[in-house]
């Protein structure tokens, strides 16, 4: 397990530039530990909110990508990981977008604060697919990005190994396991 989470690479995409995925893409590039790239539907569709956009994202330590089949090129190791930060109602339709690009063994780390039958069902379809779809409740609103997150999430011993350092960073403490 431990050649696998150092073949995972340091990189990590957020997908949802808004105030919290910005925050969450910053504490990430502050810990020095992972190159953090940002993905966002105003990124995507050019014009002044686009620059504006990048230029924050770069303040913050984020390299922005314009669509999702740059994601083939940003991962170098065997596992994506991917912070979801985008409004709850747009998930499905973000989820089809990313798809044709997941590798085999990626993880979604959803923090919409998903209804949780939304992410019940979302995480039964990914189920045996190869692509491990985490729910993750937050709590700490952009003051989180000063202060860290609370975060809540399940998942198996496996995807823990890949999930618990990022949650560790987002939270400024260790991970609790319940």
């Amino acid at each position: 397990m431990e050649a696998l989470i150092a073949a995972s690479g340091p990189e990590v995409l957020i997908v949802g530039l808004g105030p919290m995925g910005m925050g969450y893409g910053h504490r990430l590039s502050m810990s020095g530990k992972y190159n953090v790239y940002g993905y966002d539907k105003v990124i995507a569709d050019e014009g002044a909110s686009a620059n504006e956009m990048r230029e924050a994202a770069a303040k913050k330590g984020i390299t922005p990508i314009t669509d999702y089949a740059e994601m083939r090129k940003i991962f170098s190791g065997l596992r994506q990981k991917i912070i979801l930060s985008v409004p709850e109602n747009a998930v499905d339709d973000v989820l089809k977008g990313l798809e044709p690009h997941l590798r085999k063994f990626a993880i979604i780390m959803d923090c919409t604060n998903s209804f949780y039958k939304d992410t019940g069902r979302r995480a039964a379809h990914y189920a045996g697919g190869f692509v491990s779809y985490i729910g993750i409740g937050v709590s700490g609103g952009v003051d989180g990005e000063k202060d860290g997150y609370c975060l809540m999430y399940r998942t198996s011993p496996d995807d823990a190994a890949f999930v618990d350092p990022i949650m560790k960073e987002l939270a400024g403490h260790d991970v609790q396991q319940l």
